[in-house]
């Protein structure tokens, strides 16, 4: 950054209080501006004005009555930097440069002339990560001109944006697999950290990914018309089951699959090795919502309003909860840790099993549900009903908000700080993903 621009930054910090800001929208305003530099000379260049209306993002209570609206919350949004990047219409990257969050305004030198430019923002964390981010496309930059693309949407960092809807996000180390409907069927999608790839393409539905490493397991209908368990270990597509009654829901770890099967009579409880197939269960209930790790394996089983959490430990059938007016659903299971969402008379709540003792992480109003557990801490879903449900974390000792978007935001899943869910942009269903830190 040159001195011209990082005193530029300083004057825009300095003046901070006196901006005009929207009343309905939190603005950043940002001139891009055509002073040339060395890349570029002034008769090759343009400038490019617009402003910023960060969408789902904490906001803090102005403190000047010169600003007219809320502002970006810098910590508990957790940007320390904003991004912008220009690219021209063969998505080269052409220019661009960041300042600290709290600069909140910024002057960058240099954007070459010509058609069908884009310009990305991010809002990043300390580690670089991509917390929010918004684009505006089809730019034209004339010589010695301002051009004014107006308000670019800054959300929380949408990794799909298409017409159909993206469902069921599974996570892993930054990555993500999802269902999602290609114009005639349900297929499977991977987000390898940079590029989408689309993992089935058949004519029919396939459901339920979970993702492990790179590798995916799902239940699709194939060729049948019942539901089968498939496998994709980064190259090969596997069929792992193949019989007359339906498989489906499977929770994938290092090459070893459980998930839940009709027996004809009631659902019940399987798990691959990688060769052989083992039925856990064989009982007279419904036992369902599998999750793995490493062996072992919880879910829940009962009949009517009387669901409880199990946990085979390779060998034992634990029963975890024991309450007879209480619904206990969807455990996520980390390395013999539980947690599931249970009915406490009122509503349901969220639960922490630690091996041994069973706490509630959260006593409340409204309901919570569809809880993911990774190394002690749980990202789960908030709200009163599907028109407006956001997304939570609990670090082990306190609850953050995570989404702040009123409106339906679902079925995350969480790793190493890390949580992606799907939810409405207004259309249709998304995958967001975001970093808790």
């Amino acid at each position: 950054m040159t001195d011209r621009m990082a005193k530029s930054l300083t004057l825009s910090r300095q003046k901070l209080s006196d901006l005009l800001y929207c009343a309905q929208c939190i603005f950043l305003i940002i001139l891009v501006s055509a002073c040339g530099d060395a890349q570029y000379s002034s008769s090759g260049t343009g400038s490019i004005a617009f402003s910023v209306e960060w969408k789902g993002a904490p906001t803090i209570q102005p403190t000047s009555r010169a600003i007219k609206a809320r502002s970006l919350d810098c910590d508990a949004a957790g940007v320390t930097t904003v991004r912008f990047d220009l690219y021209d219409e063969n998505n080269s990257y052409l220019v661009g440069d960041s300042w600290p969050c709290s600069y909140h305004a910024g002057t960058v030198h240099g954007v070459p002339v010509g058609s069908n430019r884009k310009l990305v923002v991010t809002g990043e964390d300390s580690n670089g990560n991509v917390l929010y981010r918004g684009e505006v496309t089809g730019i034209t930059v004339a010589t010695g001109q301002t051009t004014n693309v107006g308000t670019i949407a800054v959300e929380l960092y949408k990794l799909t944006n298409n017409d159909y809807n993206d469902l069921r996000p599974s996570l892993y180390n930054g990555t993500v697999a999802w269902e999602g409907y290609d114009g005639n069927d349900s297929e499977i999608y991977y987000w390898d950290g940079s590029t989408i790839i689309q993992i089935t393409d058949n004519d029919t539905d396939d459901y339920h990914p979970s993702l492990y490493n790179g590798t995916i397991a799902w239940h699709g209908y194939g060729n049948t018309e019942d539901s089968e368990i498939y496998y994709w270990d980064g190259s090969t597509i596997i069929q792992v089951t193949d019989n007359d009654t339906i498989d489906f829901s499977p929770s994938l770890y290092n090459g070893t699959i459980a998930w839940e099967g009709l027996d004809y009579d009631n659902r019940e409880i399987y798990y691959w090795d990688g060769t052989t197939i083992t039925q856990v269960t064989n009982n007279d209930i419904n036992d369902r919502s599998v999750s793995l790790y490493n062996g072992t394996v919880a879910w829940e089983g009962g009949e009517g309003n009387d669901y409880q959490i199990y946990y085979w430990n390779g060998s034992t059938i634990i029963q975890v909860t024991d309450n007879d007016t209480a619904d206990n659903h969807c455990p996520s299971l980390y390395n013999g840790i539980i947690a599931w969402y249970g009915w406490d008379g009122t509503d349901f709540e969220i639960y922490y099993w630690d091996g041994s003792t069973i706490t509630q992480v959260t006593d409340n109003s409204t309901r919570e549900l569809w809880p993911s557990l990774h190394n002690g801490t749980i990202a789960w879903q908030r709200g009163s009903g599907l028109e407006e449900e956001e997304i939570y974390y609990w670090d082990g000792s306190t609850i953050i908000q995570v989404s702040h978007n009123t409106t339906r935001n679902s079925s995350p899943s969480l790793h190493n700080g890390t949580i992606a869910w799907y939810g409405w942009d207004g259309t249709d269903f998304e995958i967001y993903l975001l970093h808790s830190n």
